[in-house]
C-alpha cells in the first residue's frame, strides 16, 4: 500500500526561497491541477497583507518564466505560474524514489509538503537521500494512503471547513501551548469568530467521523 509522508522543509530546499525570505508571513498554497497538456501552469493561491508584492516577488524568481493573474481579492490572489527548469536535491530525491508531491503549502516561512510513496521502503530511501545531500527535512506525519476508490478523510470536509482547518493548523491553533488565537484564525479567514469556531469544530467532527467510519451529523 502506498504511503503519504508530510514533511516540512525550508524554502531554500524547495521553491520561492527569495519570495518567502522577503515576505515570510505570506501563505502560499499550490493548488492541484490535472495535467491536460505537456506545459501546464500550476496555480498558486497567495494570502498576504500585500498580495501584489508577493506576486511581484514570485514573478522575479529565477525559476519562474511567466506569471498569469487569475483572481484578485481582499488580501489574497491566485496566479498561474509557468516554471523553467526546477532542480534541487529535494526534487531529485523525489524523482529517484518514484514519489509524487500531492500537497504543498508555505506558511511562516516554511514549506509543508505531503508526498505519496509506493512503499514504506521508498520513504526510508527518500529520507536517506535527502540527509546525504544535507537537505533539512523534518518528518511530521506518516500514514498509509487509502486504497483506490476509498473516500479520503479530507473528502468529508466542506471547502470552508478544509480552509479553516488548514489555516488553524498552519497558525499553530492546535499546538500546545496554542500558537494562535481563534480571533487570529478568524481574521486570516476573513470571517467572524463564531463562524471560524463552527467551521473548525465541524471540520474536526467530520474528520473524526471519517476516521472511525461512523455516521454522525456534523453540519455544513
Amino acid at each position: 500500500m502506498s504511503v503519504h509522508a508530510t514533511v516540512s522543509v525550508p524554502p531554500s530546499a524547495f521553491v520561492l526561497a527569495r519570495t518567502l525570505a522577503v515576505a515570510p508571513d505570506a501563505r502560499i498554497e499550490v493548488e492541484a491541477v490535472v495535467p491536460v497538456a505537456e506545459r501546464r501552469a500550476p496555480y498558486l493561491r497567495i494570502v498576504a497583507d500585500d498580495p501584489d508584492l508577493v506576486v511581484d516577488l514570485v514573478a522575479a524568481e529565477s525559476a519562474v518564466v511567466a506569471v498569469d493573474p487569475i483572481h484578485r481579492g481582499d488580501g489574497e490572489a491566485t496566479i498561474g505560474v509557468r516554471w523553467g527548469e526546477l532542480r534541487s536535491d529535494l526534487l531529485d530525491a523525489t524523482v529517484e524514489t518514484d514519489a509524487a508531491c500531492v500537497e504543498a503549502v508555505a506558511s511562516r516561512g516554511v514549506w509543508r509538503l505531503t508526498f505519496r510513496f509506493p512503499t514504506h521502503e521508498r520513504v526510508t530511501d527518500w529520507y536517506r537521500r535527502c540527509r546525504e545531500r544535507d537537505v533539512a527535512v523534518t518528518v511530521e506525519r506518516l500514514r498509509e494512503a487509502p486504497p483506490a476508490g476509498t473516500p479520503s478523510d479530507a473528502a468529508a470536509l466542506t471547502d470552508p471547513q478544509r480552509e479553516a482547518l488548514r489555516v488553524a493548523l498552519s497558525a499553530g491553533y492546535f499546538a500546545v501551548p496554542r500558537g494562535a488565537t481563534l480571533e487570529a484564525v478568524a481574521a486570516e479567514l476573513g470571517v467572524s469568530d463564531t463562524a471560524a469556531s463552527q467551521r473548525i469544530r465541524r471540520g474536526v467532527g467530520s474528520l473524526l467521523a471519517a476516521s472511525f467510519r461512523e455516521s454522525v451529523d456534523t453540519g455544513g
